[in-house]
This record gives structure tokens, sequence and C-alpha cells, in this order.
């Protein structure tokens, strides 16, 4: 292969491969693609491929038919006119035998001085009685040794001559002597009588002997207009030519008379080789024609020639009718895919290109489809769905803001300046010169307090770190309330390390020592505790306290629910639950349950979600 032809290949493959594999991406990024694929290959191109089929074998089977009843028609036909031929035989085998017509012939033979007009009569009236009682249609002629004609037709004498000539000079009608009971189909000719019925005539000849001497010749004959009234009933349309082989002459006859003589004496040597059972296709005056062929028990045979145009215009209605139900399958088809395509595809498509613009950032947009099937189920259902995302974003952002402002508060309660901690500490070391041991350490107490505050700004810290600002928290209480309570702590070891958002158990304690003293009572206990389970803490902040009312415990358990912010100034109950649930979302944060005059209990559930955890 050159290096130019391999080029060609390769380019050429490189175009297909491409181009099939941009076709396929097309077809894989759009459903109305698909669809369109789809319905040729399962649709239209089944549709034509069975109309094309079907066209074939309904041809097929017609063209099959109508060889087939061409040749029964053949057969019938061929039966009429050998009965025809059987007839005219044996018309011939009664007059060679006939004593009335030997006898006259021999007498004329022997004595040919004798007047032969009363042999003539006699032996024409012979003849018109067998005619008659044949009632057959026919020319007989008896030409004797010496020439005289003898004939069922009236013939005047010059007609006798003429007749004479040409049955003794024209090599036609001239039969071997010396065979008596051979006989000799001549075929068409001309008509020996002129003027009479028909122009052409079908001859049979046969000698007349008696002992072995020629006695004279009968010479039968038909006019060829009884054949075509036999053919004319057999035509497989206006233009089927029918035309009888003589195997040893040729073209015997044809109908229409003489069409395709010429051309038809030409084939005739493939017609008689040919295979009977089966038409063949041959030329004739440049026309392709189907010619079945019929062999007779004669020494002749019959055909029919069809133009193949004229078996193919009657498969014309066929293929109109197959060509009419594909056309109309094909447009039913189309309608289909209209509907279809107006009623799923493009709504398919109209909502793909609006969520292709929601993606982008516009959810304002909405679907204007008011479909009352599933199509329209996805539109409403798309409309919803940006409506809902729109809220969430729009609570996402007023979360953030309300996180913010909360952070600002918190930042604003906390008191930052350093010279606090440089006073404090002045104060400290005074009490420790004045040997004010507890003073002292309630100021450093306050001070680890100040410092876990302001330290940093993170909104998370280790719950081991919350413990102990709540221990730290609860040494400057038990100054205030003169060790009115008592604090156990149950912190599991696994969960020190936990992250947990900053002064969450701290207003939970300081709520339980504002409200859970009771004056009556003694000591009030308060038990911290934390667990982890299934990957949730627990904390939970448990007093024997007071208690709460139920008119306000379900104020304050709706308050926590709706993550309202309470009016109160620092950082509340509620404040705490709020900073949780913007943390770690629904799920998550502050729980609350109290029985009057016997305690309360808070809890906290967060995610165990941080290093160490």
């Amino acid at each position: 292969m050159s290096l130019q032809a391999a080029s060609i290949k390769f380019i050429i493959y490189i175009i297909t491969e491409r181009t099939g594999s941009m076709l396929l991406e097309q077809i894989s990024k759009s459903i109305r693609n698909k669809y369109f694929i789809l319905l040729i290959l399962f649709g239209l191109l089944p549709i034509v491929i069975l109309g094309i089929i079907s066209n074939r074998i309904s041809s097929r089977i017609l063209e099959t038919e109508l060889n087939r009843s061409t040749y029964q028609t053949l057969e019938k036909a061929s039966v009429n006119i050998a009965t025809l031929m059987q007839r005219m035989s044996d018309l011939s085998d009664y007059l060679s035998r006939s004593s009335e017509i030997t006898k006259v012939l021999d007498n004329v033979k022997l004595h040919p001085e004798m007047d032969a007009d009363k042999g003539k009569k006699q032996v024409n009236q012979v003849l018109k009685e067998i005619a008659t009682f044949f009632n057959f249609p026919t020319h007989i002629f008896i030409i004797d040794a010496n020439n005289n004609v003898y004939s069922n037709i009236n013939i005047t004498q010059k007609e006798q001559e003429e007749i004479a000539a040409a049955l003794k000079q024209d090599p036609k009608y001239k039969i071997p002597s010396g065979q008596e009971d051979t006989i000799y189909w001549l075929g068409i000719k001309n008509n020996l009588l002129s003027g009479y019925d028909s122009k052409n005539i079908y001859y049979l000849g046969r000698n007349i002997q008696k002992l072995g001497e020629y006695q004279g010749t009968i010479y039968i004959g038909t006019g060829d207009y009884i054949l075509f009234r036999t053919f004319n009933n057999m035509q497989v349309n206006e233009e089927s030519r029918v035309f009888v082989f003589d195997r040893n002459s040729g073209i015997m006859t044809t109908l229409p008379e003489n069409i395709y003589e010429t051309e038809l004496r030409s084939i005739f040597p493939d017609v008689i080789s040919a295979n009977k059972d089966e038409p063949q296709y041959m030329d004739i005056s440049g026309v392709s024609n189907s010619v079945t062929y019929y062999k007779t028990q004669f020494n002749w045979d019959i055909a029919m020639a069809t133009p193949v145009k004229s078996i193919r215009a009657k498969l014309a209605t066929i293929n109109r009718f197959t060509v009419t139900i594909t056309i109309i399958s094909v447009l039913s088809i189309a309608l289909f895919l209209f509907l279809i395509n107006t009623s799923f595809v493009h709504p398919i498509i109209y909502l793909s290109s609006l969520m292709k613009i929601a993606r982008k950032g516009n959810l304002d947009i909405r679907s204007t489809l008011k479909n009352t099937d599933e199509i329209g189920v996805l539109s409403e259902g798309f409309n919803r769905l940006l409506e809902d995302f729109k809220k969430m974003l729009e609570k996402i952002q007023e979360d953030e803001l309300r996180k913010k402002e909360l952070e600002f508060r918190m930042l604003q309660s906390q008191i930052k300046p350093h010279f606090l901690y440089n006073t404090l500490n002045s104060i400290r070391w005074m009490a420790e010169m004045n040997r004010e041991t507890k003073v002292g350490d309630s100021i450093v107490s306050l001070v680890r307090m100040l410092e876990y505050n302001t330290r940093d700004n993170d909104r998370l810290v280790t719950i081991g770190s919350e413990i102990q600002y709540i221990r730290e928290y609860l040494d400057l209480q038990r100054l205030r309330y003169w060790n009115r309570f008592e604090v156990s702590f149950s912190i599991a070891e696994d969960i020190l390390e936990c992250r947990i958002p900053k002064l969450t158990l701290q207003p939970i304690v300081e709520n339980c020592l504002l409200h859970g003293l009771d004056n009556t009572k003694g000591k009030l206990s308060i038990v911290i505790k934390g667990e982890k389970a299934e990957g949730i803490v627990s904390l939970t902040v448990t007093d024997n306290g007071t208690g709460i009312e139920k008119e306000i415990l379900q104020e304050l358990i709706l308050r926590l629910e709706e993550h309202n912010e309470t009016s109160e100034a620092g950082i509340g109950l509620s404040n705490v639950n709020q900073r949780i649930w913007l943390e770690y979302g629904a799920g998550f944060g502050v729980s609350i349950s109290s029985i009057p005059s016997q305690g309360t209990e808070v809890g906290i559930k967060i995610p165990a979600e941080i290093k160490g955890c």
C-alpha cells in the first residue's frame, strides 16, 4: 500500500471515529436526540423494512400465481386445441378408409377416359355429408392421381384447376408419397379458396392408398379463427401474445396474427429447450417478456409471451397499497412524535433549561407549565423546590446575621481591658499581705474567669475547659451564698476533649443558683453529668431546687423550640440553645423539665464530632 493511500485511509478513519464520537456525545446529552434515534430505530425503520419485505414477498407470490395461472390456462387451451386436432385426425381416418371414396378414386385411376363428373359429384356429396356429420367447420380437398379435385365446398372448374396446381406444385403443401397412415400437420397456410370465411387455414395432409398403391391425397383445413377463438379466452392480459410452435417448422400461428412472428422464429429453439414448468425471460422486439411454454402430445407446442412490464403493472396496485400504508404509518408516527414532543419531551427540556438558569443563581424563575399529568407534578415540584430553597438561603443568611449579632453581643459582654487584670492582682496581693486568704483565692478565681472569657474568640472549647471554668465560677458563688449549695461532677473521661460552644454550662448553673435556692430548704444540690452514646454527647445539669411552675415551664419550652432569644441582658438559657442550633442544626440544643418544689433538669445534646472525641 502506498503512503498516499495509507494517509487517506487514516484520515477517513479519524473522520469516521470523530464523527461517530461526536454523534454519540450529542445523542447522550439530549433526551430529544435519544427519543428521535429510538423512534427511527424501533419505529420508522422497522415499518419501512417491513414494507419493502412485504412488498417483495407479495410481488413474488403474485408473480408466481400469475405464472401458475398462465401455465394452467395454456394446459387447458392445449386440451381444447388437441380436441380440435383429434377431430381433424379422426375425420382423415374416416375419409382414408371410406369405401365409397376409394372406389371412385380407383375407377378414375384405372379408367381415365371415363367421364369423372359423375364420380366427382358422388365424392363431393359424401364429403358434404361427412362434414355435416362431424359438425365441424372445415375445408376438405381430395386430389387424385389424375389431379382431379374433390371438395365439400362448391367450387368452379377454374378454382379446381388453381387448387390442383397449388397442391401439386407448392412445396408447402407437398407431403411424402407412399405413407398411408401418416398424418402431416402442415400448419397455417393461405386459404386456397380466396373470398371464403378465413384468410388463413390450418391444414392437415394424408395420403389415400389401396393395396399399397397411391390413390390420392386428403387435405383437411380449418380456419385459424377457430384457434383464435380458443386463444382469446386464455390471455393473461391484452398485451399477452399466444403462439403455437410446430417442432419441425417453427411458428404455426400467433395471436394477434403475425405479431412478433419474425422474432419468435428466432427464439424458437430457446423456447422448446426451456423448462416448461418455469417461465423464461426473453427479449422480443426489444421488450422483455415472460414466456410460458407447454408441450403437447402432438408435434406442436403452445406458448404465451407476456411483457414483464404488463405483469408488473398488476403489481403496481400492491406497490401503491404498500407505499400508502407505509406513508400513513410514517405520518402517524410523525404525529405521535409531535404529540409526544409537545406533551413530554418539550416540557422536560423546558424544565431542564429552567434548572440551568436556577443553577446560575436565579431563584426567582418559575415554571409556567399547567399540565395535569406527571409533567405538571414535576413543574409544581420544581417551583416548590425553588421556593423552599430560596427560603432556606434567606434563613441561612438571617441565621448568619443573628449569629454575628450573638457573637458581637458576647464580645460586648466581655471585659477585655488589661488594666482590670492588673488591678485585681494588686487587690489580691494586698489581701495576701493582710492574710485574707479566702479573699485572695476568690480574686484568683475571678481573674481566671476573666482570662477564660477574653483569652480568644474561638466559638468552641473543650468540655474539660468548660468544666474548669464552672469550678472557678462556683468558687466565687460559694462566697456569695455562704456555702448554701453543693455540686458534684460525673463527667466521662472520653468526652473531656470533645468541643462545645463556649459558656454553654455557666448560664445553666447560674439559673440553678438564682432560681433553685429556697430559704426554707437546706443546701441546694447540683449534679453535672456528661456522657457519650452513639456519636452524641449528652450533658445534664440537675438541681433539687424550687422547680418551675407549669405555665412558666411551657412558655420556656416554646421559646426554646422557636429559637427565640430572651430579653434579658447577658447570655441566658435561650441564648445557649440558639448558639447550639446555629452551630449544629436541627436536632441539637437545650431541653428542660421541672417539677415544682422538687427540682429542675436541663439537658444539652451536641454531636461528638471534634478531635479526640
